[in-house]
């Protein structure tokens, strides 16, 4: 229908465009939509720009991740590659019946007894002299040496005992490979296997390699001093009172090394049964391979060694830690050291520590284990008489004993730990020269030297420096001052 021009003309426009003369034309409201059409576009745009910016920061660690892990990676197959071929080059294989007799034989050394031999050739070398006892066996490295050949003799039968000199050429690649396995078998087994059992759930949470150098967890119970770069050489992991000081009556007595100790020779998976571990004993474990029937100072300082690698940062197992630090072999020395000689000496403590550990793992073999223990010691009258000296060289401290702690031990370069390495003609620490049962609080010293007789003798701390408090005074009990023992020779332990 068409529409007359007076009906055209009778159309209104919007309120908002209707002409007004102080503002303009009637359409000037569009150039008004038109702007924040723009004001919105434009924030539009800038949100569009940050969730760029934002988008390609997140992009940039996605990619330093992934280079991180193909590093990550990288080095473990770099670790992998190293392992094979150090393992290669190591192995040797028994070619005939008496070396896999000795081979045997080094297996259940190295658990048992003493777990890194650094030149076996040397060692299997070592002739036994008529003139050597226990009592003199830590007065040389010669000494030392011979009484390691004497556990290993222990093993061996008469016939390769005869052998062993002769044939210590032939025999070394042999003895080196078993001890290198028996190493690898061992740490495998603590640091992977039934961790929950053998070490509780919390620490076996942060024992994989990515935790181990973050986890302070780990290092409260490895007793690492944050601001000396130092580790406890008995740490809390070791101590039945992980709060008490070391001391005769606390360490290597923790519950966790009397589960190493069972998974060393029973398996890891002997923790999960409810019976007793020599009865649960399978016909392919080291404990009835090797007929084992009470434990030894050797196993127990190495079970102790074990733990603290277990925890350490430490990705690969010898004599010293190459991130940590730790002298592994050192301190295995000195555990071993103050178990040997408390045994000799009849410690009472260290007495316990072995009635307890065998109680526990062995305790259908009580015969066997008692009389051993019966047999340790010498009754000799100079024994008896050292006794006396070294109670009453000591006896009148016995207030200061209680304040006494152990040192930690210093995390040094390799130069300065080979010239503070344990001394052979060292005394091993208080634990071991005061035999006498009198003294029951003295804790242990860093460096395992008897520091009264040192003393005494006007001697320093010569195997490790200043680097140990001494002890004030050499008076006796009643003020007079100490008489001098002997020529001022140090006695043989």
């Amino acid at each position: 229908m068409a529409h007359s021009d007076n009906s055209l003309r009778s159309v209104t426009p919007p309120s908002h465009r209707i002409r007004d003369a102080s503002r303009g034309t009637a359409f000037d409201g569009l150039d008004e939509d038109l702007s924040e059409v723009e004001n919105s576009r434009s924030a539009l745009r800038q949100v569009m720009r940050n969730l760029q910016t934002e988008l390609a920061e997140k992009n940039q660690v996605i990619e330093e991740q992934q280079d991180t892990i193909q590093q990550l990676q990288s080095d473990v197959q770099g670790l992998k590659k190293t392992a094979i071929k150090r393992r290669k080059r190591a192995t040797a294989v028994p070619v005939n019946e008496s070396e896999q007799l000795l081979e045997l034989a080094a297996k259940k050394f190295t658990v048992m007894n003493h777990f890194y031999i650094a030149d076996p050739n040397a060692f299997l070398k070592v002739p036994l002299s008529q003139t050597w006892t226990d009592r003199s066996r830590f007065d040389s490295q010669q000494n030392q040496d011979e009484g390691s050949v004497r556990e290993l003799d222990e093993l061996l039968s008469d016939d390769l005992k005869e052998q062993r000199i002769r044939s210590a050429d032939c025999w070394a690649a042999v003895f080196e490979q078993a001890q290198q396995d028996e190493r690898h078998s061992m740490t495998h087994r603590i640091r992977t296997s039934n961790t929950t059992a053998v070490f509780g759930s919390e620490i076996a949470a942060e024992l994989e390699a990515r935790h181990r150098s973050r986890s302070t967890l780990l290092q409260q119970r490895l007793g690492f001093n944050t601001e000396s770069g130092s580790y406890e050489r008995v740490p809390p992991i070791l101590r039945a009172n992980p709060d008490e000081p070391a001391s005769k009556s606390n360490m290597l007595n923790s519950l966790v090394v009397k589960r190493v100790i069972q998974a060393m020779l029973m398996g890891p998976a002997s923790l999960g049964k409810n019976q007793d571990p020599d009865v649960s004993l399978s016909a392919k474990c080291n404990g009835k391979i090797w007929s084992v029937t009470s434990v030894t100072p050797g196993i127990i300082a190495f079970a102790a060694i074990l733990i603290r690698y277990a925890l350490s940062p430490d990705n690969e197992f010898g004599p010293t830690g190459q991130t940590s630090g730790i002298s592994y072999l050192e301190d295995f020395e000195y555990y071993k050291k103050c178990l040997l000689v408390g045994q000799r000496k009849k410690v009472r403590q260290v007495l316990d520590l072995f009635d307890n550990l065998n109680g526990a793992l062995f305790p259908h073999h009580k015969a066997s284990w008692r009389d051993r223990r019966d047999n340790q010691s010498s009754s000799a009258a100079e024994d008896d008489e050292l006794f006396r000296e070294i109670a009453e060289a000591v006896s009148e401290e016995e207030g200061e004993e209680e304040d006494c702690r152990m040192e930690r031990t210093n995390v040094l370069s390799p130069a300065v730990r080979a010239e503070s390495s344990l001394s052979t003609d060292q005394m091993p620490s208080d634990m071991l020269v005061d035999g006498s049962d009198k003294m029951t609080t003295e804790p242990l010293s860093r460096n395992g030297e008897e520091e009264t007789e040192k003393q005494v003798e006007g001697g320093g701390d010569v195997a490790r420096g200043g680097d140990r408090p001494k002890r004030g005074g050499t008076t006796g009990k009643r003020g007079a001052p100490k008489p001098k023992r002997g020529t001022g020779k140090k006695k043989g332990i």
